[in-house]
């Protein structure tokens, strides 16, 4: 359970559900993408340069943003928060989104070391390629689906977590235990104090105040 300061309990997002939410932000940029293109028919390193911005733009101003997720981790119901259950804010947001790259950047790193060293061919390097970015990002995403915070790589790095959009109750109220929550309530006795004199509480047995036993 993620707590917020507010002592609010978040249950942290199904691995399926953050997949579900993948797929429906790469069906709304792809279509978005392929409209654009249409239209406007930029070339060459123009339409990578347009394909990353709106990307990181669609990422970044979404979570960032009172929704804290994208449309399509809101239409699974689900959110981004800090760790400690604050919201992401912008700057986290762009850390998170960058972190995103890592697995991408090791691979690279790993496939250029292991073409210096093999001397193999663009064919081969080629093949190689591919199965390094597939297991870097599966390892990297994969994470979210076996970890007990259900938290990607990107969430460690950025100290975020995904989470159910909706509360499930207040912290405080978890933790009473049976006898706090149980218990029945009674009601102390009374004592009358006054000045210079304190008169015990009375009960059906008890003699009378300033009378002598003889006197029952």
């Amino acid at each position: 359970m993620l707590v917020t300061p507010g002592g609010l309990q978040y249950e942290f997002a199904p691995f399926w559900r953050r997949v579900v939410a993948w797929i429906i932000d790469a069906f709304l940029l792809g279509a978005g993408g392929f409209v654009f293109m249409l239209l406007m028919n930029p070339i060459g390193l123009i339409s990578i340069a347009i394909i990353v911005i709106v990307g990181l733009t669609y990422e970044i101003a979404f979570t960032a943003s009172q929704w804290q997720g994208t449309p399509g981790k809101i239409q699974m119901g689900i959110r981004v928060m800090t760790i400690n259950g604050n919201d992401i804010g912008l700057l986290r947001s762009i850390g998170r989104f960058l972190a995103k790259a890592l697995p991408g950047i090791a691979a690279s790193i790993l496939i250029s070391l292991v073409g210096i060293l093999t001397h193999m061919g663009k064919k081969e390097a080629n093949s190689i390629e591919n199965i390094f970015y597939l297991m870097f990002f599966l390892i990297a995403y994969g994470m979210a689906a076996f970890t007990t915070q259900r938290r990607a790589l990107h969430d460690y790095i950025a100290g975020t977590a995904v989470v159910l959009r909706s509360p499930l109750s207040k912290a405080y109220e978890s933790e009473l235990t049976g006898l706090e929550k149980y218990a029945p309530k009674t009601k102390s006795p009374a004592y009358n104090v006054s000045i210079g004199k304190v008169t015990a509480p009375q009960t059906p047995n008890s003699p009378p105040p300033n009378k002598s036993p003889e006197s029952w």
